[in-house]
């Protein structure tokens, strides 16, 4: 259900350990993400590493409202639930608090 497999034929889910099933689960998730950055810029996305990157990501137009019949039949190769958890969304940020703020004197184990 959460990779949008119909029946048994497309994809064994027999084993879920195996190769062929995590090559599918991650080809299905990378390929929604994808659909999903195109039709709606969804934040947290890959594309974006600084938050000035995000003002220019999600100032144009989306293509849901540019050209709803795209959208929709995009929207339609989606398989199941699944996406890609974007690692690298902010990754070139320095995201500690500044140390004037009580969040930034706290001692940093207190955030992990």
């Amino acid at each position: 259900q959460l990779l949008g497999i119909k029946n048994e034929e497309e994809m064994s889910v027999d084993d879920p350990c195996s190769d062929e099933f995590y090559q599918y689960f991650r080809q299905t998730a990378k390929k929604n993400a994808q659909i999903y950055e195109e039709v709606f810029n969804t934040l947290p996305t890959n594309r974006v590493k600084t938050f000035t990157e995000v003002e220019n990501y999600v100032q144009p137009p989306k293509l849901r409202d540019t050209d709803p019949l795209t959208a929709h039949e995009k929207c339609k190769q989606i398989k199941g639930f699944v996406v890609e958890f974007p690692l690298e969304f902010l990754a070139d940020d320095f995201l500690m608090p500044n140390w004037t703020t009580s969040e930034g004197i706290a001692p940093i184990l207190l955030w992990t």
